[in-house]
């Protein structure tokens, strides 16, 4: 396993590419000492630069003197065993709330996990411990997807009428599916790229009026229908667009008009 080692340009790339984005740590390791034994460098100096154990550097050269680059880049077949605090940990999250021990807070954190560890089971460990655990585990940190609730007791028979409804519209007969926006003057602004040091600007109006648009979406033909802009959005809005509707559709016998729960549209 002395001297050095001659590689293709294929497999500098698959090492390179093991190296730089792949997954596991091991294999990465054992593909820069591939490397840089391939550029010349003494074990003294891979195992100075990369911290590594001679041991390492072994196994990655037997490897490849046996295999090629393939057993360099194998997987290892067993992962390791799951911790059992680890276990319980990933039990509170999926199965418990803060609450449930007694605190007043609503979601858990990495501190609060272990300060729950500590106390559970005498095992102390830090919150950065915790969250390489669950990251192992594939847990990710994000913010909850918002629904709407509480869900409508009625909502499969809601639902049924109005698919019935569709199913057997006559011809002479029209049905719309209407609903209200808030429009803001002022644009949304967003990040970009700009020099550093300098700042981009853009043009606003100055002062953010809101209007409230009310439209209906044609039923068959997906025309959109939308009434001219309301200062406020209540009943008198509500009931403007259905007289705006009665005159843009006089051609039909009778209007379905599907739209939600809102107060005012009782």
């Amino acid at each position: 396993m002395e001297g050095s080692i001659c590689l293709t340009v294929e497999e500098r790339k698959l090492l390179l590419q093991a190296y730089r984005s792949g997954r596991d740590a091991l294999v990465a390791r054992r593909a820069h000492v591939i490397l840089l034994r391939a550029r010349g460098w003494t074990w003294q100096e891979i195992q100075a630069t990369l911290f590594c154990s001679t041991d390492l550097i072994i196994e990655s050269l037997r490897r490849f003197a046996e295999d090629g680059v393939a057993a360099v880049l194998e997987q290892p077949n067993e992962l390791p065993e799951i911790p059992e605090w680890l276990m319980k940990v990933k039990h509170w999250l999926t199965t418990k709330i803060p609450q449930d021990f007694g605190d007043f807070r609503s979601r858990w954190s990495c501190e609060l996990l272990a300060n729950l560890l500590a106390w559970e089971t005498g095992q102390r460990l830090s919150g950065e411990t915790i969250r390489r655990g669950l990251h192992r585990l594939e847990f990710a940190y994000r913010r909850p997807r918002p629904i709407v609730g509480p869900t409508d007791p009625h909502h499969v028979q809601k639902l049924r009428r109005i698919q019935g409804l569709l199913a057997s519209l006559p011809d002479d007969e029209v049905a719309v599916f209407q609903d209200e926006v808030d429009v803001h003057l002022n644009p949304k602004i967003g990040s970009a790229w700009m020099p550093k040091g300098e700042q981009a600007r853009v043009r606003t109006p100055g002062n953010n009026r809101k209007c409230h648009v009310a439209g209906s979406l044609v039923w068959g033909t997906g025309t959109l229908l939308v009434s001219p802009p309301e200062a406020r959005r209540n009943t008198e809005m509500f009931l403007a667009h259905l007289d705006d509707l009665r005159r843009r559709l006089r051609g039909w016998k009778k209007i379905h008009v599907v739209c939600d729960n809102a107060a005012f549209h009782k």
